[in-house]
């Protein structure tokens, strides 16, 4: 689906994570994108205004600012990248004890992929776990 392209999958699922989000009419917003490879501002807004225009009737006087940004600057979003590290080191090799030391923090896991493109909610009363997930593809 994706074409092996990294920058593929992480609009792909920029697009699914801000097309499940309930924007306020008339609100303001600012998004931002840890600076990676190849993203660009374009092609943030792109994703944006792709997952945006399922809601475009509710949505016609919102504003939205996307920026990229170096961790550096937003040092918070290096907490963002650590806990995703942890889910993904446990993903892809197994290895539990980082994401177990921090499984309490994880309030939700939206996995957008899992049941037929329809995702699954991993929370409290339903604890993410690696055996109750289809296998992940990751190359």
């Amino acid at each position: 689906k994706h074409n092996g392209k990294p920058a593929e999958f992480y609009f792909d699922l920029l697009n699914k994570m801000l097309s499940q989000f309930d924007f306020e009419k008339n609100g303001k917003f600012t998004l931002y994108l840890s600076q990676r490879q190849s993203n660009t501002v374009e092609r943030f807004q792109e994703a944006l205004e792709k997952a945006l225009s399922k809601q475009s009737k509710r949505l016609t006087d919102a504003k939205f600012i996307c920026s990229i940004v170096l961790s550096q600057d937003v040092p918070e979003m290096s907490v963002v990248d650590y806990y995703l590290w942890t889910l993904k080191r446990y993903i892809t090799t197994g290895d539990k004890r980082y994401f177990a030391g921090l499984a309490d923090k994880f309030i939700i896991i939206n996995d957008v992929y899992e049941n037929g493109g329809k995702g699954v909610i991993y929370d409290a009363n339903n604890p993410f776990d690696l055996s109750k997930a289809n296998k992940f593809e990751v190359k």
